[in-house]
């Protein structure tokens, strides 16, 4: 069972801490690739020709862009991953966005976590942030404690919420069952399809 206070407190905790400003000077970033493995820090880490195996990205600014065939690890101020990830993705920040494809499970933390419209996560999705918000397809269960979360996207299994306010928009299709619960608010769209059956339970 999800337990909003300390995930979301974990959470936002995580992003604050890389989130800090800092008067060093910028540091050089290197990127380095050790039998397929990809890894890459700095103060800017932007790579677009993606890794044959498992990625490791961490930096103030991380853009991920092309195609990975194994797992993708990113933590930073700004997480962007723009490129298709074959396998997982973990990622942490003040900022973590998807933009494309992940192949199987996505488990992401920050203050604000996003899922663009056109991404697509082919597994489950476990989400943890102060704003949570899914735009795009998840093709199994998700899982979301935030303390503002919106689902507006489609997602093929299951979705379990837990947050302070919640919005399950219109444009929003669940192919599975909604559990939701909401320590202020619920906005249920009548417009959106949940196959599966809407349940609300009492907040932790």
């Amino acid at each position: 069972r999800l337990l909003i206070g300390s995930i979301v407190f974990a959470a936002t905790l995580a992003a604050g801490a890389v989130a800090q400003p800092t008067a060093a000077p910028a540091q050089e970033t290197h990127m380095t690739v050790v039998g397929g493995h990809l890894f890459g820090a700095g103060n800017t880490v932007r790579t677009t020709d993606g890794a044959t195996d498992d990625a490791f990205l961490a930096g103030s600014r991380v853009f991920a862009a092309g195609t990975y065939q194994d797992d993708l690890f990113a933590a930073g101020r700004a997480v962007t991953v723009a490129g298709d990830v074959q396998r997982d993705v973990f990622g942490a920040g003040g900022t973590v966005e998807i933009e494309r494809t992940v192949g199987d499970d996505a488990s992401l933390a920050g203050g604000t976590v996003t899922v663009r419209e056109g991404a697509r996560i082919a597994g489950d999705a476990f989400l943890a942030g102060s704003t949570v918000e899914v735009f795009g397809a998840i093709g199994g269960d998700l899982w979301v404690a935030g303390t503002t979360v919106t689902v507006a996207g489609t997602i093929n299994g299951n979705v379990t919420v837990r947050a302070d306010t919640f919005t399950l928009s219109a444009s929003a299709r669940i192919n599975g069952s909604l559990t939701y619960a909401a320590r202020q608010s619920a906005n249920i769209s009548t417009a959106a399809t949940v196959s599966g059956g809407i349940r609300a339970e009492e907040p932790d």
